[in-house]
């Protein structure tokens, strides 16, 4: 008997919100009896269990090859991780509602630091480049970075956090078989080819996004972290509600500050003047738990080594686009040398052009 292939079956009749359910079953019954049980075994013992959730469980078994289903998990190397399991994550039994079952892709770093990034879908380059840059520099410090693989600031902390060597986990809102948003497909395999990265998921095979799904997944976000930090949030965003559970379960939140007229910076600003730690570097985060970054000095080097003109340039540059008439404006530079030196700046990798002749720090 395929043992995992049948629980995997019987949460999919369940759902997400009846985990705990399967769990009293696994260990009252063996997956044989489950699977070979007639409906009025279950109508029998479940007796406040509505019958449909049954009969939906009737016709997923009957189209269900349970050897299919087992190769499928072994080649994914899918493992189910049930409550009470060696595996299971030590942080997030403290959680109010922890989950009864975890299906996982990658491997646990429990020993190391686990700090959640995250923030709105439209973000702002600002808030992209905010993100990605406390990913890396969290990551290249041991760090665990964890986030939703949403678009936006998710995926950039993904990105950043890939670079270094603390990894990643992505924690979905829909079955371990899904990516969403699709375009994040190449990123998902990304975080799994990373040797500490992790794809992390609480609902049965097949589920797909679904709007009360993402506030489930953000309670996992911030049950595996010590810290949150809130890159951008619009006033009222699904980010502010992982904020809110950061809290609830005792956790740190830290938030980063925007322009006051950004409506995607509401949410943070709002966090701050709350009581949230303001982050304006990462050791901002870090310092909270006793770290601080070791090279922290090196872009200080760096910007010694430019020659005056670079200097002028890049001192009015931040990851906020300006555009070429402002640069023009503040600089007093004849248009033929400053468009001379944002090229070679732009060969460099220190600054960015964007549509429209607007310009930025990378």
């Amino acid at each position: 008997m395929h043992d995992a292939s049948v629980w995997t079956v019987v949460h999919q009749a369940l759902g997400e919100h009846r985990s705990d359910l399967l769990l009293i079953m696994r260990d009252s019954w063996s997956a044989e009896t489950v699977w070979k049980a007639p409906l009025s075994f279950f109508k029998e013992n479940y007796p406040d269990v509505p019958m449909a959730v049954w009969e939906r469980y009737e016709t997923l078994r009957q189209k269900a090859d349970l050897a299919l289903r087992e190769q499928w998990l072994h080649d994914r190397k899918v493992q189910l991780v049930f409550r009470g399991d060696a595996d299971y994550p030590m942080a997030l039994e403290g959680l109010y509602d922890p989950p009864a079952l975890l299906y996982s892709r990658g491997a646990f770093a429990p020993d190391k630091l686990h700090l959640a990034i995250v923030g709105s879908r439209k973000a702002t380059y600002y808030g992209k480049d905010v993100a990605q840059q406390l990913g890396a520099e969290l990551s290249s410090e041991n760090c665990v970075v964890v986030s939703g693989l949403a678009r936006g600031i998710d995926a950039r902390a993904h990105e950043g956090a890939l670079e270094g060597g603390g990894g990643t986990i992505g924690v979905l809102g829909t079955g371990i078989d899904r990516v969403y948003p699709r375009e994040n497909k190449d990123l998902y395999e990304r975080i799994l080819h990373h040797p500490h990265g992790l794809i992390l998921t609480s609902f049965p095979l097949g589920a797909e996004p679904k709007g009360h799904h993402f506030p489930r997944r953000n309670r996992i976000i911030a049950g595996l972290s010590a810290g949150l930090v809130v890159v951008e949030a619009a006033s009222k965003s699904g980010a502010l509600i992982t904020a809110n559970l950061a809290l609830d379960n005792g956790r740190d939140v830290f938030a980063v500050p925007g322009m006051i007229t950004s409506p995607q910076s509401q949410g943070c600003l709002r966090l701050i003047k709350d009581g949230a730690k303001m982050v304006c570097d990462v050791n901002d985060i870090l310092e909270e738990y006793g770290q601080q970054m070791l090279f922290e000095g090196e872009t200080a080097v760096s910007a010694q080594a430019d020659d005056p003109q670079t200097r002028l340039i890049m001192d009015q540059l931040s990851a906020v686009p300006v555009s070429l008439d402002y640069l023009l404006q503040e600089l007093d530079m004849p248009i033929e040398d400053l468009s001379a030196q944002l090229s070679l700046l732009s060969i460099q990798g220190k600054v960015e052009e964007l549509p429209g002749r607007q310009f930025r720090k990378r």
